[in-house]
């Protein structure tokens, strides 16, 4: 999981960090996951990068800034021809993934 520093600068004041961010992007990923399943190529599952003995990983995506500010969340995911991944990009407000990121707020 990458967060770029333009990114990183909008979210930490609200106290939004690393730990925070990964459930907002799995939340998010799950939405696009939802969102595809009636399209002719549904996404099965978001793509990790995995290392370790025990699988440790995180997710394959990135939250980054546009020139105005705006912040947009790219993931990979699995399709159901599982050599095929496809990338997703989703723009996202700063409220709408303080929310994901704090589910029991």
């Amino acid at each position: 999981m990458t967060i770029d520093a333009q990114a990183r600068r909008v979210l930490e004041p609200r106290g939004l960090d690393r730990d925070h961010l990964l459930i907002g992007a799995k939340a998010l990923a799950q939405q696009m996951i939802e969102q595809s399943a009636s399209s002719e190529h549904p996404l099965q599952s978001m793509v990790y990068d995995v290392w370790g003995l025990y699988n440790d990983g995180l997710p394959k995506c990135r939250l980054t800034t546009t020139d105005d500010g705006d912040l947009v969340f790219t993931a990979q995911f699995h399709t159901e021809d599982d050599d095929v991944h496809a990338v997703r990009r989703q723009a996202v407000s700063v409220e709408e993934l303080e929310r994901l990121c704090n589910p029991g707020a």
